[in-house]
């Protein structure tokens, strides 16, 4: 799952369903750990700079923003 990172001038939606595929794989992932590894995946941006200025914690929340 560390693999999955947006990819240098890549598309969110993209990168988000290819997020979405990765935890089913791993059985009891916690959110948290979820969320650090989306948000370690994404480029630097707006999006990015959007989820911690409005304090975004849960990766529900943040997918459902994106």
């Amino acid at each position: 799952m560390d693999k999955i990172r947006q990819a240098k001038g890549g598309d969110l939606k993209e990168y988000v369903m290819r997020f979405n595929g990765e935890p089913v794989l791993i059985s009891d992932l916690q959110d948290v750990v979820a969320y650090a590894i989306f948000l370690n995946g994404l480029l630097p941006g707006r999006f990015k700079f959007y989820l911690v200025e409005n304090k975004v914690i849960t990766l529900v929340d943040a997918l459902r923003r994106a």
